[in-house]
């Protein structure tokens, strides 16, 4: 049998004296289970360091090995996201080892409104086809055009910017096809026809 720490000891004491259910003393639960979560085989799962434990929810002690617990993440809202991810731990005694059981997450603000990349498109396939200012569409000497995408959808969540961005370039491309070629991502150059016939100039 493998002898316990110090710390293992006295999770172990501390857990066996509550009743099944949850675990009314939950400073004490954090205590505990915060010295010894280091030793725990599978609990750097996510990079969950010991003290990001004072987040434990809705825990529950199944005598005699098994804790289950909640543990909220804001990671991903510092970047941005309007989600919290919710991890569902489980720890046993017995063998001394934590893992997540289920992920599910939280809406802590209201998503972005849906955004209309078709009117957006109109605006700027307008302004190069009637060769119009725009203080997105830059003119260049080499009969190019760059398109400034940061003006036209500001960088907000880096998945829900580089989706919106995307869907934008697809729509712009659909009205500009007869005239214009993406030949890099917000670059466009004269479709060969149009070079031709002279239908460019710059500003």
């Amino acid at each position: 049998m493998n002898v316990l720490s110090n710390y293992q000891k006295a999770l172990y004491d501390f857990l066996q004296q509550q009743p099944k259910g949850l675990i009314q003393d939950t400073e004490t639960l954090k205590q505990r289970l915060t010295e010894v979560w280091n030793t725990l085989v599978g609990s750097s799962d996510q990079k969950t360091a010991a003290y990001k434990l004072y987040r434990l929810d809705e825990n529950e002690w199944e005598p005699p090995h098994t804790l289950r617990f909640k543990l909220e993440r804001h990671g991903s809202t510092m970047q941005g996201s309007t989600r919290a991810d919710i991890h569902y731990w489980e720890v046993n005694l017995a063998l001394w080892t934590a893992h997540i059981v289920r992920k599910t997450y939280r809406q802590v603000r209201p998503r972005d409104a849906p955004l209309n990349v078709n009117l957006l498109a109109d605006e700027i396939a307008k302004a190069i086809l009637l060769n119009l200012d725009h203080k997105a569409v830059i003119y260049r000497s080499d009969r190019t055009i760059k398109i400034d995408i940061s003006l036209i959808i500001p960088a907000t969540v880096l998945q829900t910017t580089a989706s919106r961005r995307k869907r934008f370039r697809k729509a712009l491309a659909e009205k500009l096809v007869e005239c214009w070629t993406e030949y890099k991502p917000n670059y466009w150059r004269l479709n060969a026809n149009q070079l031709l016939a002279g239908h460019f100039q710059v500003n």
